[in-house]
Parts: structure tokens; sequence; C-alpha cells
């Protein structure tokens, strides 16, 4: 609950419990744009330098409060960055799978 007040910006819906290993895992938003990897894999010709510069933007302001509120991310890497929506101002790139 503390992470999800305070820390990522992506929106928390609940906790499932993987039936195998019994590990458990938060249910995130959905991102329509998928990971960071894929998007800048289509897209990256098409980000001019404010769009780039935004991504930068987000992922720092959402680390930054992951790690104000005591948590770390020990897994940090572009398939662990969501984007939602596409190329606009409304663009928001957000940290997933944080280690509680």
């Amino acid at each position: 609950m503390k992470c999800m007040l305070t820390g990522s910006k992506l929106k928390i819906y609940g906790l499932t419990q993987n039936t195998e290993t019994n590990e458990y895992m938060m249910v995130f938003q959905y991102a329509n744009s998928g990971n960071l990897y894929k998007f800048l894999r289509t897209n990256f010709r098409d980000l001019n330098w404010q769009a780039k510069l935004k991504l930068l933007l987000d992922i720092s302001v959402d680390l930054r409060q992951i790690h104000n509120t005591g948590y770390i991310h020990a897994d940090f890497h572009s398939g662990n960055i969501l984007q939602h929506k596409q190329i606009s101002e409304n663009m928001k790139s957000y940290i997933s799978d944080i280690k509680i």
C-alpha cells in the first residue's frame, strides 16, 4: 500500500499468487504501448528530443519516488519500464516489477 500511495505512479489493482511457485505478484494497470524496449524499437525515429527527454524525466521521477518509499528495483531494465499512450503530450512512462 505504501508503494501505491507514494511510490510508482503505475496503478496497482491488487495482488495475485502464482499457484506453481507460490510467489506473489502485483497486478498493474495496462500500458497500451508495451515496454520501453519494444516502444523504442518501433518509434525511435518518430520521437523528437522533447519526447525523449520526457521519457527520461518520467523514469527518473518514478524511480526517485520508489526509492523515497524505501523500496528498490532489483531488476531495472527497459523491459520493466512500461509506456502508456502513443507519441504525444499524453505519453507516460512507468516503472514496473518492483521488488518488495
